[in-house]
């Protein structure tokens, strides 16, 4: 079973991360519902927590299940990570290429810093979010990655050992991992490299009791279902007010178990809004969201370098130092609200459409490629239980 609303959701959720991270200082990008768009990630978490727990409960059984769902999970994150990656590397080369053979000069020398060779090695092999950083490194956004994979990791143990108390498990791992966040995070669930792997388990073990929820609740299903209007409407407006009150404090910290209550209202699929998500346009988003996810770093990365180009033959001031999030900031500041707007939606349209190629060529090839492995390895479920490896 696809949850077609959810997946739809994770796509509108990855065009707000992308936004978020766009230094553009006009009405649109500084919306407060796109500058606290950080918390969407943990959409993503709650999301992954409900679907890995309904494709691979049952299929987690001994040494067999548990190295087919390492293989899937693996195939499911690395191949467009480690491409993105190697993208990101090559711009790296090419501005070293620049340095030495045109004269050019940049802020930070290639291959030092939060780019230098070493950090390759962590990112490569999805470590980079375990503490061994005092910054984002790279393809910023994969912090999450490296969290996740770990975390599936978690899971695979917990559901191995602990089978019959799955529940009160999780809800001591997710109320153990929010009270890390809460107590030892700066800027609470805005957590990245330094508390981020806590941040995804409080996420993903919420999700996982949210799906146990959806499994048991039927009185709240058939209240959904008479109801649909209201309850989609209302959890819309709930999170979007969410969003936009949060910021970067305390109150950051409802964000899994609001996320949670989303997800359990629209994993019924039963109201207007969800027939509206599950168009073809908002699904193809959905196919195409981790693509979007991961890309749209690059395509900034390839932005700022085409403006600085662009400021420095025309003599026009593209850049400036803003406060953003708390700190100073390079920003876009060219135009007016309108043409910056414009700009941002145009940034969005190529984020797009290089998601849509990294899906085609590397995104699902790479994940066939590893569910083939995977179907090879002996199962450990009966055949009824196996499911479909979720997005």
């Amino acid at each position: 079973m696809r949850f077609l609303v959810l997946d739809g959701w994770r796509g509108i959720a990855a065009l707000v991360v992308a936004l978020y991270h766009l230094p553009n200082a006009g009405w649109f990008p500084d919306s407060a519902l796109i500058s606290n768009g950080y918390l969407f990630v943990d959409y993503f978490f709650v999301l992954s927590g409900f679907v890995i727990s309904h494709a691979y409960t049952a299929q987690l059984s001994g040494r067999d299940g548990l190295a087919q769902f390492v293989v899937r999970r693996f195939g499911r994150l690395w191949p467009l990570h480690a491409a993105v990656l190697g993208m990101l590397v090559l711009l790296e080369i090419a501005k070293a290429a620049a340095q030495i053979y045109g004269g050019a000069e940049f802020r930070q020398e290639p291959f030092t810093g939060r780019q230098s060779g070493w950090t390759v090695l962590t990112n490569v092999s999805l470590l980079h979010a375990l503490g061994f950083y005092d910054d984002l490194i790279w393809n910023v956004p994969s912090w999450s990655i490296s969290a996740e994979f770990w975390t599936y990791m978690l899971f695979a143990a917990v559901v191995l050992g602990a089978r019959r108390r799955l529940v009160p498990v999780a809800a001591a791992i997710a109320v153990a991992a929010a009270a890390v966040v809460a107590l030892e995070s700066d800027d609470y669930m805005n957590a990245t490299y330094d508390y981020g792997l806590y941040r995804c388990l409080y996420g993903f073990f919420t999700g996982c009791l949210v799906y146990r929820i959806y499994v048991a609740a039927d009185g709240f299903k058939r209240l959904v279902r008479n109801a649909p209007v209201a309850f989609e409407l209302a959890a819309l407006a709930v999170v979007v007010s969410f969003v936009m009150a949060a910021g970067i404090g305390p109150l950051t910290m409802l964000a899994p178990p609001l996320f949670g209550l989303t997800v359990l209202i629209f994993a019924l699929e039963a109201g207007p809004v969800s027939r509206l998500i599950a168009t073809r346009p908002v699904q193809w988003l959905g196919a195409w969201s981790y693509s979007i996810y991961m890309v749209h770093w690059l395509v900034l990365g390839v932005l700022d370098k085409a403006l600085r180009v662009v400021e420095k033959f025309s003599g026009e001031v593209l850049f400036a130092e803003q406060l953003i999030d708390g700190r100073m900031q390079r920003a876009l500041v060219f135009g007016n609200d309108f043409e910056k707007a414009t700009f941002a939606v145009a940034y969005l349209e190529l984020v797009v459409l290089v998601a849509a190629l990294t899906w085609r060529f590397v995104e699902n090839p790479g994940r066939r490629y590893f569910n083939g492995l995977a179907r090879n390895l002996p199962s450990g479920a009966p055949a009824s239980a196996a499911a479909k490896d979720p997005p």
